[in-house]
């Protein structure tokens, strides 16, 4: 009896370990499985927020939580390098007016790891000025970009317990369990 498998047997050492088509299905999900988990690598490093910089936010009968962006910028940072050179965004600004208003509209495109490495535009904006106001509000350009930028970020993961609401209800906000996530 020889040694030397059949064409579609993995064999070594006398034993048979299984069917080449078996061994290549099995491979092959094992890669798509490592694919994905690092495919989610950046997303679940990003997901969690330090609760030391987020605010609850109301206006009206709207209430959320808000992300400190300063905090952002730092975790892209660390994950990324310094922005500028491991990531980061351009901005192009509109200013779409009527008769009784000017918005500020802050178009966001994001990259990481290499500056041809993009997606966006995301927008954000905000009222520079109407009517009714005695003077331009200065700050609406800041706003857009943060806005914008935040959101963008979000699209990575950043802070994706926040958008994912994890911190709107105080039964759920702190409460020490953690999800079942196979990644």
């Amino acid at each position: 009896m020889s040694d030397k498998p059949k064409k579609n047997e993995i064999k070594i050492g006398g034993v048979v370990l299984k069917e080449e088509a078996e061994y290549q299905r099995e491979k092959s999900e094992h890669e798509k499985l490592m694919k994905r988990k690092a495919h989610m690598d950046v997303w679940n490093s990003l997901a969690p927020s330090e609760l030391k910089y987020l605010k609850k936010v109301s206006f009206g009968q709207r209430s959320f939580t808000s992300i400190d962006p300063q905090y952002q910028i730092m975790k892209m940072t660390k994950m990324f390098g310094p922005v500028g050179v491991g990531w980061g965004y351009n901005v192009e600004y509109d200013y779409p007016s009527s008769n009784d208003m000017i918005l500020i509209v802050a178009k966001v495109t994001i990259w990481t790891d290499l500056p041809e490495n993009t997606f966006g535009p995301i927008a954000g904006s905000r009222t520079f000025w109407h009517k009714d106001m005695k003077r331009p509000a200065e700050d609406a350009g800041k706003m857009a970009l943060t806005d914008a930028l935040t959101k963008g970020l979000s699209h990575l993961g950043c802070d994706a317990d926040v958008f994912l609401g994890k911190h709107d209800n105080k039964h759920n906000a702190d409460n020490g369990k953690t999800d079942n996530n196979p990644f």
